[in-house]
């Protein structure tokens, strides 16, 4: 295997993310840091298998970690935007006011070389002046288990429960920049809140040929069923293909195709489906013992073809699609990244319609000392229906989306720390129909303040040297 990681990893990812993707997946409300550090809090995080084989290449060390992590806050959220109606049909608008929020989540991990097993489950309750608990909660199962000296099978099972209304405008930006900065995957960053389910499933089989070349394909299956009257309940199926050429050291060039299919439960809403094909190349280098920098880039275009609905007429086009991320560790525990997707988007939410979306977000995070971690990102969005002809009356519907957040943790014990957190999401939505509960546009400014407790322990046995078996 190769001693760096290549861009087909993060292909394989995007499947994953995709095939999981037909609702937000949940997040926690506290972001944690963007690089693997060694802070008081938690005790530090222990490096993943994969990475402690890369570092040691003739060595596997089996790590195991059962833990126990709670967040408990509070705050205030001021909420600026058009009036939202009131509904008798479970969705409750959020309006400025206190707001309270605590969550738990129970993780067991285990790995060795590139097997790996992850399983955790999290609960959630929050509360909004005026308002009613609500409650979600998510279990996430993932394995990785190599055969054949040469293959690798990874899958993924996730459930959710949530309760609030997300749209998913930067979904797609989740595999580079991660799921924790994701503004549309906070439970109390929402305009409004209404019970809904999602599921996803994922498999993929990827083959080391040479020590340069490597290949992987991805299948996932994934739903989301909204209350009746709001939201599209969905089916999604998507596969991949990847291909990976490492062919100098720090260089590797990638090719992928993808197919999504998307089928909606509504009589008169039939399906969507988007058809991707890219090159690109990825370039990592480690400059230091604990510093790496990192560049990937790929091209390529989309076909979407999105069935007649009653509001828009069949579309059927291709459009330029592609991805940029860049990373550099700043000193011992700093990481700075960025990136921007374009791609072809279902909000489900909204409208069974095809968008071609645009996204960025940057972010960077580290060590103050050894007590004190800071962590900020900032983002937008934008999406536009797409293929229409020049002589539809009419202006497109569109989305745009902005997000930013700031936060500072002190650990004041391996197992108790305070933080406090700062969060700006706005967004709006022009000349799409929506239900009369969901605002066409909302801006959310949140401050929060609360502590993080964590119990548990993680376990390294000695390593084993492969050259004496």
């Amino acid at each position: 295997m190769n001693p760096h990681p290549t861009r087909l990893r993060l292909g394989i990812a995007t499947g994953l993310v995709c095939a999981l993707a037909a609702t937000p997946s949940a997040a926690q409300v506290q972001e944690r840091p963007a690089r693997d550090q060694l802070g008081v809090f938690g005790g530090g995080r222990a490096p993943d298998p994969p990475q402690e084989r890369r570092r040691v290449p003739t060595t596997t060390r089996t790590i195991s970690e059962l833990s126990l992590t709670t967040n408990a806050l509070g705050g205030y959220d001021a909420i600026e935007g058009t009036a939202r109606n009131t509904s008798d049909d479970g969705l409750s608008p959020h309006t400025s006011g206190a707001m309270g929020f605590v969550e738990s989540t129970l993780r067991f991990a285990i790995g060795r070389g590139e097997r790996s097993f992850d399983v955790s489950g999290r609960g959630y309750l929050t509360s909004f002046a005026r308002q009613e608990l609500a409650g979600g909660g998510d279990l996430r199962v993932n394995a990785a288990i190599p055969f054949g000296g040469k293959n690798r099978l990874e899958l993924s099972q996730q459930v959710r429960n949530q309760p609030q209304v997300t749209l998913g405008e930067f979904s797609h930006l989740e595999t580079g920049i991660g799921a924790d900065v994701i503004p549309d995957r906070d439970p109390t960053l929402t305009p409004s809140y209404q019970q809904s389910w999602s599921l996803g499933t994922a498999a993929t089989l990827s083959r080391q040929w040479t020590t340069r070349q490597l290949t992987g394909a991805t299948y996932g299956y994934a739903s989301a069923d909204y209350p009746p009257g709001f939201g599209f309940d969905s089916r999604t199926q998507s596969g991949s293909l990847d291909y990976n050429w490492q062919f100098v050291r720090s260089t590797a060039m990638t090719a992928r195709y993808s197919l999504e299919l998307t089928e909606f439960d509504a009589a008169d809403v039939q399906s969507a489906s988007t058809q991707t094909v890219d090159v690109g190349f990825d370039y990592r280098r480690r400059i230091s013992p604990q510093r790496n920098i990192s560049f990937s880039v790929s091209v390529g275009a989309s076909e979407i073809d999105s069935e007649a609905t009653a509001t828009m007429p069949r579309q059927k086009y291709w459009t330029p699609a592609g991805d940029v991320s860049v990373g550099i560790d700043v000193g011992r525990s700093w990481l700075v990244q960025g990136t921007y997707s374009r791609s072809a988007t279902l909000l489900t939410r909204l409208t069974p319609e095809m968008f071609v979306g645009d996204a960025f977000m940057a972010r960077a995070g580290g060590l103050i000392s050894r007590r004190l971690d800071a962590t900020m990102s900032a983002g937008v969005s934008r999406g536009v229906y797409g293929g229409l002809d020049e002589n539809q009356a009419g202006d497109p519907g569109q989305y745009r989306g902005a997000t930013a957040t700031a936060q500072l943790r002190w650990a004041l014990t391996p197992r108790v720390a305070t933080f406090v957190n700062y969060s700006y999401y706005d967004y709006i939505v022009e000349n799409v129909p929506l239900d009369g509960t969901l605002p066409p546009d909302s801006r959310n400014h949140s401050i929060r303040v609360g502590f993080s407790l964590w119990l548990g322990g993680r376990a390294t046995q000695p390593a084993v040297d492969s050259r004496r078996r």
